[in-house]
């Protein structure tokens, strides 16, 4: 009898875990040049803005320094880039270093890594991930 329930357990553990690896999202590429098909899903909320603003005590961090967001979303950032130079780490856009506002598009999924040129060997480096959030794609296997 425990010898059955045993198996009947480990069968239990081993279907979950069929379960849970079926039920996988697409991963996001770190560039949007990716040669994996990406899922064509509706885009329910309307294209937002998300602001990034210069923080920390010295003004060398990022705020948020880490944004996640859906295709169509825009970034923009806010503060001095005369003395702090935007640079997209996978050349999206020039580098931005006069004026107080910068605003740009994603509309790929992906993962994209920025920073600014004087600061970031103290970690004033941000990162925009571009996704599905709340979308789970159907995979077949």
């Amino acid at each position: 009898m425990l010898k059955r329930l045993l198996v009947t357990t480990a069968s239990l553990l081993i279907a979950a875990a069929l379960m849970l690896i079926a039920i996988q999202t697409v991963p996001v590429q770190s560039s949007a040049s990716s040669s994996l098909p990406q899922p064509a899903a509706p885009h329910l909320v309307p294209d937002q803005v998300i602001s990034i603003d210069f923080g920390g005590a010295l003004g060398e961090t990022y705020s948020p320094a880490e944004v996640r967001i859906s295709p169509g979303d825009s970034i923009q950032w806010l503060g001095d880039f005369a003395m702090h130079p935007l640079v997209s780490d996978d050349g999206l856009w020039q580098t931005v270093n006069a004026g107080s506002q910068f605003t740009h598009t994603f509309d790929q999924p992906g993962v994209y890594p920025y920073h600014c040129s004087t600061h970031s060997a103290f970690g004033m480096k941000g990162t925009v991930t571009v996704g599905y959030y709340g979308y789970i794609p159907l995979i077949i296997r």
